[in-house]
């Protein structure tokens, strides 16, 4: 029991010394500098009281000064850090300048607070540089107040510790003259925008609006704390701890305990993430010329493999100048070229505009490249093509597999005209088309599809007569379950397309029933109607209507696949016919996420009414998605309608959606947008948009401030589907809110509500709180397209990426807008709490300052990916739609360079010219202490010193290798070659002295142990006791006790009578272990263990006690009571 309680105890000691770091004495000093050239500002002695205190706490030396002669070289010299608070103005003479600016460029660390953003303003360079600010630094006069903070750095040392949000944080604040965002690394934001109800509002820092366009989305957040490195040191700016009542605040303590720490280099951290220019771009496709497709096709998809690898697929407009055939009555109306290309870093030379890093992979043959517009009815432009693209997880594991989602123009493999076939293909005369996930087998030495390997997992039959929005994004979960994203086929229909001939106008949901917005019958014309057609002169194989107005029979319809995010999980051997048990299985409850929608046993499904593959339904032109290594949430983005400004009568303007999931579910489109948060109005079929449905029209709620105003759609529950065109549940599943909606009216849009739950729409997009508030990031401008693009959620790769970005961006959401070039595109931090309930972003990231418009060619960023490298992949479109445009279509590469956290370890090594005694210091490692390894098998040496000295015994170079250990228990090694060590003054020669010693087991007992006198008719325990010595030069040893008669054995015995009760027996010894314990002797088969010793015995001394127990009914007889036992020292270990 003893040895279990050592062994505890030694545990838990050691893992309390790893959690605060070996501190083996002082960690240094740090001098606190009040001195102004301004008034003081009484609460500067409140800041060194506090962080003397932190000093205390966290053993390092804290001295202060207001003298400005006390900043110079010398005294300098004697402190890791130097905290400047309140040190407004020209606080220092000339050569206190000229000694800080040594100080810090040479490894020193700086920390200014509050009026120290003011430092020697209109000074040198170097203190803009120091502190961050530029110019005047400051516009208006700081005033103090309460204010919300955010903290987007979870891993800097000043904020990894805080919560994602401070509330109500009363500091002196200044606004900015030059918004630092981007030359700077920011690790809090103190936030200037509220909701009506006073809660605060997060943005990006980055102030690009003006006018009308600043009013919808006012930018009101300005950073409040950054940090920079300079050349060898490190600068920290912040605003926290301008009164007493903040230096109490626990936060705050952390806060600049961190900030010193950093500063001064006792611990780790990165300020370089948040720099715009420690990113480089380069351009990896080559721009193409002439009418070819070698290098790209109309490039919209992308997937990347775990190597490196990054293939990229084009839809269906085949090469620049070609020529899309829209005529329905052509041979070849619509048809186009799906191409697949790979580029591959591992080929060798410059990554920049490399073509013999790139091969054409496939050119399949699709149905999709049918003109550049409108995208509406019988004349209209398509969407469709190669649409999807995903690799098998173990891509580069054995399962060279790579998924497509496409739309094959003939029944063969690739959508050729070839047998066998492996679908239907495009059907002219229906209108339809095979919409088909097929798996592909790579060949990586022809860099090619092998021949016959498409194996269809999946497909169904969808309209390609009216554009648009066919999708689709694909990828897998941890467990290789498939998500596949499907936009609802439902295009807006506007006057564009003459008169009555209108589907919805650019107003509301698209949801008018009109008859006239369907397929031509099968055979018919590309002019007609189905619906226009009495039903009883239809086609028999006409089938249910499929409107191209009415998105309640795609997005809205549980029993088709338009609309939805469907979960599959492929087998691994697929049959050759696609179906479940076949070609997939559908993931359940055990799957990441949940199960699906509805399950295969469920009734809905059994009755026909839904379908089991269906992940999540009621969204629109759901283009991207992707699944989180680390967590399987899903992130996803749709695009939206296109009404362009607010109308009280149908509703919120054209709305963009991105959101996180974490289980099935319906996201309200068309009936609700924002998911479940803003309801549209129902329509009465008309030939012109739709008119909007009167107060009492079925499956809707009164609009308006009175509630009787119209009728729309009731998104607090579960939804009525009433759609004429709807051949599934007539009661949907209560829509859940998305995270991120956007449109020209602000981002995250608000309105107040009436009592049936309906907004309160205003009729001006520009309306200011309280009727319009905001409560998200702006991602788009007021007046322009918006297309949201899904990039998922980063998480640095493990290794040597040196490429790869920073810990900072770990665990964001990035998001960008394909729409337009100046479209803004962010890194979304979530809360965990809220992320899957429609929460908003705690802090939002500006990505306008990486990846630039300018970068990138000015044209529309169509996907975002993170490759294996830790690399930022983005693909730029054409510049507008349906187009092919050589120059502007390309792949751009966004590398960090900034270099890892810092300090670093910085081993340094001073070889003498005579002798082999080695000079080691630390350099500019920072750190508490050092562990030394001098790589010649001599012990390694920790120390506190930055210096230390090891003589080696051999000549030549050497390696060391110096671990730093630091005071938040991180710790980071680094090794240096010497050069060569000269031939050592000394030689050693070794020679073996020793002496052999017999194994000797050896034990003597003392005198007979003896009880005296048992006494009859009384209940009573005996005791005798003896003594034992014993000998053992063996490893270890046992002594036991055994009784060898082998009768009445572990009894006491006198002729033919035994004691009732056993004979017990003990031993203790000063060394050893067990015994102390009575027990009963055993038997020469199963000894009684008195002592164990884990190493050799010198005469040790043992007691042996002996216990016998009388009790009132034993008949004793006359005579002596007696037992010889049998003790035996052994090993096992001689």
């Amino acid at each position: 029991m003893k040895r279990s309680i050592v062994a505890f105890l030694g545990a838990l000691l050691a893992a309390f010394a790893l959690s605060t770091a070996p501190a083996l004495a002082n960690a240094g000093k740090v001098l606190v500098f009040t001195g102004t050239g301004g008034t003081l500002n009484p609460s500067s002695a409140d800041a060194v009281t506090a962080i003397k205190a932190l000093g205390t706490a966290n053993d390092f030396t804290v001295d202060n000064s207001a003298d400005k002669a006390d900043i110079n070289a010398t005294n300098l010299a004697n402190y890791r850090a130097v905290v400047f608070v309140n040190s407004a103005g020209d606080a220092l003479d000339a050569a206190g300048e000229t000694a800080l600016t040594d100080y810090v460029n040479n490894g020193g660390g700086w920390v200014g607070m509050g009026e120290s953003a003011l430092l020697e303003q209109g000074g040198a360079a170097f203190f803009n540089t120091l502190t961050g600010l530029t110019g005047t630094r400051v516009t208006g006069t700081a005033t103090a107040s309460a204010a919300d903070l955010d903290f987007p750095d979870r891993v800097h040392p000043s904020t990894r510790s805080l919560p994602l949000v401070e509330k109500a944080l009363t500091e002196t604040w200044y606004t900015w003259a030059t918004n630092p965002t981007g030359t700077v690394h920011t690790v809090a934001r103190v936030r200037g925008n509220t909701l009506p109800d006073g809660t605060s509002v997060t943005n990006d820092a980055v102030s690009r609006l003006t006018g009308n366009n600043a009013t919808v989305q006012p930018q009101l957040e300005r950073p409040a704390s950054w940090c920079r490195d300079i050349q060898q040191g490190r600068s920290f700016y912040t605003e926290l701890g301008s009164s007493a009542a903040s230096l109490a605040n626990a936060d705050v303590q952390k806060h600049l305990l961190g900030a010193i720490q950093w500063a001064a280099g006792m611990v780790r951290g990165g300020c370089k993430a948040g720099i715009n220019s420690n990113y480089s771009a380069t351009r990896i496709t080559p721009i193409q010329t002439g009418t070819n497709n070698n290098l790209y096709g109309e490039m919209t998809k992308s997937a990347l493999a775990d190597d490196g690898r990054v293939f990229y697929g084009g839809r269906a407009i085949c090469y620049a100048g070609y020529t899309q055939i829209t005529n329905w009555d052509s041979a070849n109306t619509g048809l186009g070229c799906g191409t697949i290309h790979v580029w591959d870093p591992r080929v060798a030379g410059t990554n920049n505009q490399n073509p013999d890093k790139i091969a054409m992979v496939a050119n399949l043959s699709v149905f999709g490249a049918h003109g550049s517009s409108p995208e509406y009815g019988q004349n209209s432009t398509s969407e469709a093509g190669l649409v999807g693209m995903a690799l098998d997880p173990d891509f580069t594991k054995g399962r060279p597999y790579i998924y497509v989602q496409y739309y094959p123009y003939f029944g063969g493999e690739q959508g050729k005209d070839t047998t066998p076939k492996l679908g239907p293909g495009f059907d002219r005369r229906t209108y339809k088309g095979e919409k088909r996930i097929s798996r592909f087998t790579y060949d990586e030495a022809t860099k090619k599809l092998v021949p016959g390997s498409e194996k269809v997992i999946f497909s169904y039959i969808s309209q390609v007569y009216s554009c648009c929005h066919n999708g689709a994004g694909m990828a897998f979960d941890s467990k290789g379950n498939l998500y596949v994203t499907n936009g609802d086929s439902t295009p807006n229909g506007t006057a564009a397309n003459g008169t009555n001939n209108q589907s919805n106008n650019n107003n509301g949901g698209y949801v008018n029933p009109d008859p006239h917005f369907t397929l031509p019958c099968p055979g018919a014309a590309a002019t007609t109607h189905c619906g226009d057609t009495p039903a009883d002169q239809r086609p028999a194989d006409t089938g249910p209507l499929i409107s191209y107005g009415d998105a309640r029979g795609t997005s809205g319809n549980t029993n088709v696949y338009e609309g939805k995010i469907i979960r599959i999980h492929p087998l691994a051997n697929p049959g050759d016919t696609p179906g479940i048990g076949s070609t997939y299985t559908i993931p359940d409850a055990t799957a990441p996420n949940g199960a699906n929608l509805f399950p295969p046993d469920s009734q809905p499904v059994l009755d026909g009414k839904a379908k089991p593959e269906i992940f999540a339904m009621g969204v629109r032109s759901n283009y991207t998605i992707h699944i989180d290594k680390k967590t399987d949430a899903i992130t996803t983005a749709w695009i939206g309608p296109d009404q362009s400004s607010e109308i009280p009568q149908w509703g919120p303007a054209k709305t963009e959606n991105a959101t996180m999931m974490n289980s099935a579910g319906n996201w309200g489109w068309p009936f609700c947008q924002a998911g479940n948060r803003w309801d549209y109005r129902a329509k009465l079929p008309t030939l012109n948009g739709g008119d909007p449905a009167p107060f009492g029209t079925p499956g809707t709620v009164g609009g308006g401030a009175d509630g009787q105003t119209g009728g729309f759609f009731d998104c607090r529950g579960e939804v009525q589907n009433l759609s004429p065109y709807n051949t599934g549940l007539t009661t949907i599943p209560a829509p859940k809110p998305v995270n991120i909606w956007y449109g020209p009216q602000g981002g995250c849009y608000g309105y107040n509500k009436n009592a049936n739950g309906v907004g309160l729409y205003s009729a001006n997009i520009f309306t200011a709180a309280p009727d319009t508030f905001r409560s998200c990031p702006w991602l788009a401008s007021p007046g322009a397209s918006q297309a949201p693009i899904d990039g998922g959620i980063y998480r640095k790769p493990t290794g040597d990426k040196p490429d790869a970005w920073p810990s900072y961006w770990d665990g964001k959401w990035f998001m960008i807008d394909f729409a337009n070039a100046q479209a803004l595109r962010h890194a979304l931090l979530m809360d965990p709490a809220t992320q899957f309930k429609g929460g908003q972003p705690v802090s939002v990231d500006s990505l306008f300052g990486i990846v630039t418009p300018q970068l990138i060619g000015g044209t529309r960023p169509v996907f975002m990916d993170f490759g294996a490298d830790g690399a930022l992949y983005v693909g730029s479109y054409s510049g507008g739609y349906y187009a092919f445009t050589n120059s502007n279509l390309g792949i751009w590469r966004f590398a960090y360079t900034g270099g890892p956290d810092t300090p670093g370890p910085d081993p340094k090594a001073t070889v003498p010219a005579v002798g082999s005694t080695v000079a080691f210091n630390i350099g500019k490692s920072g750190g508490v202490s050092y562990t030394w390894d001098f790589g010649d098998g001599t012990p390694k040496v920790t120390t506190q010193a930055a210096t230390v000295s090891h003589t080696y015994d051999s000549a030549g170079a050497k390696n060391a290798t110096l671990t730093v250990n630091y005071a938040d228990g991180d710790t980071a090694s680094k090794a240096i070659t010497t050069d060569a060590v000269a031939t050592p003054l000394f030689t050693n020669v070794s020679q073996q002295v020793g002496a052999d010693v017999p194994l000797v087991l050896s034990l003597t007992l003392g005198t007979p142990a003896t009880f005296g006198a048992f006494t009859p008719a009384i209940d009573k325990d005996y005791t005798a006791s003896t003594t034992a010595r014993a000998i053992a030069t063996s490893g270890d040893a046992a002594l036991t006790v055994a009784d060898p008669a082998t009768t009445s054995t572990g009894f006491l015995t006198n002729g033919d009578y035994t004691l009732a009760s056993p004979l017990q027996v003990k031993a203790t010894s000063a060394v050893g272990a067990g015994g102390g314990t009575f027990a009963n002797v055993g038997s020469s088969a199963a000894p009684t263990s008195l002592l164990t010793y884990s190493r050799s015995l010198n005469d040790a001394a043992i007691t042996l006690d002996f216990k016998q127990h009388v009790s009132v009914g034993d008949a004793l007889r006359a005579g002596r009571y007696s037992k010889t036992l049998t003790f035996t020292l052994s090993t096992t270990t001689p």
